[in-house]
């Protein structure tokens, strides 16, 4: 993935600043959750004081555009950002509402659910993203 980074820095005309590296390298680390804004300006002040919270969210929103990370809406006001899933990787991921835990779901049920849809509708779907949100065994 760091190398997937580059690349798409470097595709892109853009440069990779130690500030975008440390603030991408954060959400990395913790690949399995979620997070806000706030919480990834908190995993890098301490050790990284001159990373002030709006360059978090600038690269937040540079990230996004490369494809780095994606936004998931927790409710009206909460958004929370984690690594892109690879487009190989399942289209469902169970999000746990207390911990921010992320768990991709097997395609294997997403297959037979979209075969489903087009036997029943007579509607191919050709692209999919669920996100279901609950506790996980940790929370309950």
């Amino acid at each position: 993935m760091k190398s997937e980074f580059k690349i798409l820095f470097k595709n892109a005309g853009l440069k990779i600043t130690p500030q975008r590296e440390v603030i991408f390298n954060a959400i990395l680390k913790n690949k399995n959750k979620n997070f806000t804004t706030e919480e990834i300006y908190d995993m890098v002040k301490y050790k990284h004081s001159y990373i002030g919270i709006s360059t978090v969210y600038r690269s937040i929103k540079i990230f996004l555009k490369l494809g780095l990370i994606e936004r998931a809406r927790l409710d009206n006001t909460t958004v929370l950002y984690c690594i892109s899933k690879n487009k190989s990787s399942s289209d469902g991921v169970i999000i746990c509402l207390n911990c921010n835990y992320v768990l991709n779901l097997d395609d294997d049920l997403f297959n037979s659910l979209n075969y489903k849809i087009n036997s029943l509708y007579s509607f191919e779907v050709n692209k999919s993203k669920n996100s279901f949100y609950g506790l996980c065994s940790n929370c309950k």
